[in-house]
């Protein structure tokens, strides 16, 4: 027990300000709690020490920044999640799981160029509160491009549907089985999400089984629920990205997006427990730091005099920000550079 309080005096010393140092009893009752609340198991002795130091230091990471929350220093609150016992390294491999944010990478034989109308989108639309978002899900390792392509079909079938029918289809599908489509050019990202359903076709989740060998790829054509028939990529001449994407939003339906962070915002996106709005304090295009790309579904957006921003669907489960989804600020730069790689499938 020594170890563990020296280790929490340690990080409050590291971060400084007036930040109450933890108690022993309050660092074991959360820990306890932590541990049944995610079904947390550990293989040894060894380990699990290990992962409470860990969980010591994200606490008292939470500490500090809702003590300036409170301070009026800053306007969101982080929280325990799953991941509390995550290193940064693991975190990293999570978050960190595109390849691209707007390279050039498209295949023509897939990518659909549309129009925008002519008219204005509406100040605000939230397709969660309308009704056609699917459940939140849980990623599982650096897979978010395949549950960011995957949340937006299911939406957009949702949608198309009128809300009679909805499939929840299989990322795990995708994460084996991806690499046996050649147009995915050896590469697993989002537009390989839509090449893959629209060759190959999608899977119900509760259909899928992966094999127990290598390769894991248990593809059942028979079983197949859904196809795409192409996608759109935002231009790279479009002038205003922001009109654009708010305009597909609210006329077709959820989108996808890759946000772009540096490594000063890695905490508190991986802990981040608020209905607030969100800002990312790095700029990916002046960093010299490591970068971190990360695939999200854009359910709606909300404008007004007082505040704008895109409304987010995660993959990190509920109980990441607010049940699963959170509110970005629409600036370009606090945004993640959001507007950048935005992608929608056609059904």
């Amino acid at each position: 027990m020594k170890t563990i309080l020296i280790f929490i005096l340690g990080i409050a010393f590291v971060y400084g300000g007036t930040v109450p140092v933890l108690s022993s009893e309050t660092v074991n009752e959360q820990w306890e709690n932590f541990k049944v609340t995610y079904e947390k198991h550990y293989d040894t002795v060894d380990e699990e020490i290990f992962r409470k130091q860990v969980f010591v230091e994200k606490l008292q990471f939470i500490e500090e920044h809702n003590s300036k929350f409170k301070e009026g220093l800053t306007n969101f609150t982080v929280g325990i999640n799953y991941m509390a016992d995550f290193t940064m390294d693991e975190f990293s491999d999570m978050t960190n799981c595109v390849t691209e944010i707007d390279e050039d990478d498209d295949v023509p034989l897939m990518l659909v160029k549309v129009t925008s109308t002519d008219s204005a989108p509406p100040a605000s639309k939230d397709w969660r509160k309308d009704g056609f978002m699917t459940p939140v899900k849980d990623q599982v390792g650096p897979t978010c491009w395949a549950y960011a392509g995957v949340g937006a079909i299911e939406a957009q079938y949702k949608i198309k549907q009128k809300k009679e029918n909805t499939y929840i289809l299989s990322e795990q599908q995708l994460i084996d089985c991806w690499a046996d489509v050649e147009e995915c050019g050896g590469a697993a990202t989002l537009p390989c999400v839509y090449l893959y359903s629209k060759i190959k076709g999608l899977e119900l989740n509760e259909e899928y089984q992966s094999k127990t060998e290598d390769p894991k790829c248990n593809y059942q054509p028979d079983k197949v629920k859904l196809h795409t028939t192409g996608y759109v990529k935002i231009p790279s001449s479009t002038t205003d990205k922001k009109a654009w994407t708010m305009d597909k939003i609210a006329s077709i339906g959820p989108v996808t997006a890759t946000l772009c962070f540096t490594d000063e915002d890695v905490n508190v996106f991986d802990a981040f427990k608020s209905a607030e709005v969100f800002s990312f304090t790095g700029d990916c295009d002046k960093t010299t730091a490591e970068k971190y790309l990360h695939a999200v579904v854009v359910a709606g957006y909300y404008t007004s005099e007082k505040e704008n921003y895109w409304l987010i669907k995660n993959s990190y489960g509920t109980t990441w920000g607010d049940q699963g989804y959170m509110k970005l600020s629409m600036d370009e730069v606090k945004s993640g550079h959001i507007t950048r790689s935005i992608r929608y499938p056609l059904l």
